[in-house]
């Protein structure tokens, strides 16, 4: 509903666009209305835009009004006025046209005194003096139209003209000026016969063309034989061998096809070509074809033209901000330590997500993991809480973390459209992929132990290798990571825009509103929903057991309800703490507890792999637990904490939960804030019977 202050609002705004017969959306945002009111009216038809075929992205180029029947009657009325005076208004010019006595001429050339007609079928041509003219314009027997669309054989000879021949015609005209004003000259620099034959020239083109300094123009470019000398059967022969031995996988050198050439033109007795002959031909193909032929699609991909649009309706960075996002994932140039301990952990993999149209870094997170869809939708979850919506549509790779059940349908639940980059066409995402080479160049080689000195592995030594020499801890480098990204690259002018990323994105959306209908609120349910879920996405309830996920055995006591007993429901888990998952049971999410809950607590999903690892190297990746005696695992769990694998495994867990208690401690005021009508949806209809999220243990999820 919407409140007293909008309706006047509205009404203002109906009534400012009713006074006029039609205004432009630039005037209106230029009034200082609130841009949200005007999109939002335009959008429910409160008001009325063509939006079929005006680009509102261009905003002084639409017409507004108030609604479809006063667009209507003021475009027949333009359009009826247009018509009604244009053939009348005669447009003196030459290359025009007008229609005289029922017949249709072109007007060659005009003076003050008289105006020179020819007929469209060239059978006369004419002296009209100009009071005779408008004598018959005043009577109706003369009237004025359209020029013809296209360009004229006149302007098709002056675009063939090179510059050395523009300025011979300028000489030539400067010397025949005066004979054409009829005021002759003597002492003029050629003889009498040469200027005779440029009037005659001048006149032709006058008469022929409508432009008599074409004329004057010398016939150099059409000089010579420039017909094909060489016989048709050599042509053929040439093809053949540059297909055949040339533009190959065999990559051929242009003498050997020379060669080929040769020996073919002797075995038939036909005169053979020269080197270059064969080297013209070659240049003369398409190049990018010539290349994927010989070298494949990858090394062709620089050769082809340009790709400015994501779709041809499509710019390619957007008209407005969150329109369209980039997301990908690249591994630092940077060896981290633990904090608690020197022991190296390796490099970081960064996930960003980054505004195409303002160029601005959304999101940046860090993790010790590989890609995959949790970092992904750790990334949607840290935008959300940033700006409180999520991107129109998101640009991704062929990645498989961008193809996974849990990313897609999170995706789809808030309306989300996905693009995937074609595979090897780097293009495509050059916005992101010039963020990582900043980053990396601006910010990681500044830092000790950057792998620079790796990409020339013999200068390598114990002094200098980057893993003795890293300092860096992963929630430390979060946070100066984060100081970067949205502070100092933000605030910095960009050399596409002109100015910073934020002022961009800020400017965009005082002028495209800031559309509070997308607004998602963070809540325990939107927080839930970007959980990752097992593979069927649904698991059954048993009355006694609870549920099983991920082969783990989890209980709630609401399982004991009659009414919920072998119901298939939807459950979450957390991949970073193993004792818990969620099932939505009931119209909300039920918090459920491991049946090995105080061995299982705070241990990671990959470490209980690690943990089973010798139990389980028989099975598919797909069944990792299934038949395993999980009490076995438990037991056991204490004598193997000294396996090397495990301890790294849990001192990235740590670092990462690190990372995410420093998230966690910036989102608490703000989720206090959230109401109980303002919850997230959660995938059933009971939706308002969320509750806002209290504890945020659930954060440190990944």
């Amino acid at each position: 509903m919407r409140s007293k202050q909008e309706h006047s609002d509205l009404e203002e705004l109906i009534s400012f666009i009713s006074s006029e017969q039609s205004i432009s959306l630039k005037r209106l945002l230029d009034e200082e209305i609130n841009p949200d009111l005007i999109y939002h009216a335009i959008a429910n038809e409160l008001i009325y835009v063509d939006i079929h075929t005006q680009d509102l992205a261009l905003p002084e180029n639409v017409e507004v009004f108030t609604d479809k029947a006063s667009a209507t009657a003021y475009v027949n009325f333009r359009t009826f006025k247009k018509e009604k005076t244009s053939p009348n208004v005669l447009n003196l010019e030459p290359g025009k046209r007008l229609i005289l006595e029922d017949s249709e001429y072109n007007i060659l050339s005009i003076t003050p005194e008289k105006i020179k007609l020819l007929r469209v079928d060239g059978e006369n041509c004419i002296d009209l003096r100009i009071d005779l003219l408008e004598k018959f314009v005043l009577e109706g027997r003369a009237s004025g139209i359209e020029e013809i669309a296209g360009i004229n054989e006149a302007d098709l000879i002056m675009n063939r003209a090179n510059s050395q021949e523009r300025d011979e015609a300028n000489r030539r005209l400067s010397i025949i000026k005066p004979y054409l004003e009829g005021e002759p000259k003597v002492n003029l620099p050629v003889n009498k016969r040469t200027i005779d034959n440029w009037i005659a020239q001048f006149r032709s083109a006058e008469t022929q063309y409508g432009d008599g300094y074409v004329g004057l123009l010398p016939k150099i470019s059409l000089k010579g034989n420039r017909k094909e000398k060489i016989p048709y059967e050599t042509l053929q022969i040439i093809d053949e061998a540059i297909e055949e031995e040339y533009r190959t996988k065999k990559q051929k050198r242009i003498s050997s096809v020379y060669g080929a050439v040769l020996l073919k033109c002797r075995q038939l007795g036909i005169h053979a070509p020269s080197y270059n002959t064969v080297k013209y031909r070659i240049r003369k193909m398409d190049k990018q074809e010539t290349i994927l032929k010989r070298k494949g699609k990858r090394a062709a991909y620089s050769e082809e033209k340009f790709y400015w649009n994501l779709e041809y309706t499509t710019p390619r960075h957007g008209q407005r901000p969150f329109q369209i996002c980039h997301i990908d994932h690249t591994t630092l140039d940077l060896e981290l330590v633990s904090s608690e301990k020197n022991i190296n952990l390796g490099r970081p993999t960064l996930t960003c997500m980054i505004d195409a149209y303002s160029r601005r870094v959304l999101v940046a997170y860090l993790s010790h993991e590989k890609p995959s869809a949790i970092s992904c939708m750790m990334a949607l979850r840290i935008c959300v809480h940033r700006f409180g919506r999520l991107p129109q549509l998101i640009v991704t790779d062929g990645g498989p973390e961008f193809r996974s059940v849990h990313f897609e349908t999170l995706l789809a639940r808030y309306g989300v459209s996905k693009k995937t980059r074609p595979p090897a066409k780097s293009r495509f995402g050059s916005v992101i992929e010039r963020i990582f080479g900043t980053i990396n160049t601006e910010f990681i080689y500044n830092l000790a132990g950057n792998t620079q000195i790796t990409k020339d592995v013999r200068k390598v030594t114990k002094s200098n290798n980057p893993k003795n020499l890293a300092v860096w801890a992963l929630p430390l480098l979060f946070d100066r990571l984060c100081h970067y990204a949205y502070e100092v690259y933000d605030t910095n002018p960009h050399s596409t825009l002109g100015e910073s990323p934020r002022e961009c994105f800020e400017a965009s959306i005082r002028k495209t509103g800031s559309r509070p209908q997308k607004l998602i609120p963070y809540t325990r349910g939107f927080i839930i929903d970007t959980l990752p879920s097992p593979k069927k996405g649904f698991v059954k309830i048993s009355y006694t057991r609870g549920i099983r996920v991920n082969g783990i055995r989890y209980w709630s006591d609401v399982f004991r309800e009659p009414s919920v007993e072998n119901k298939k429901v939807e459950v979450r888990y957390d991949p970073m703490d193993v004792g818990i998952a969620y099932a939505y049971v009931g119209g909300q999410w039920i918090e459920c507890i491991s049946e090995f809950y105080a061995e299982f607590k705070g241990r990671s999903l990959k470490e209980l792999y690690l943990l089973s690892e010798e139990k389980r190297k028989q099975r598919s990746v797909s069944n990792k637990l299934k038949g395993i005696s999980l009490r076995q695992v438990a037991e056991n769990t204490r004598s193997i904490e000294a396996d090397e694998k495990l301890m790294i495994r849990r001192l990235k867990d740590d670092e990462m939960r690190k990372v995410h208690s420093k998230i966690t401690e910036e989102l608490t005021p703000k989720l206090r804030l959230v109401s109980k009508d303002s919850e997230a949806s959660a995938p059933a209809e009971s939706e308002s019977k969320q509750e806002p999220c209290k504890k945020l243990e659930i954060f440190n999820d990944f």
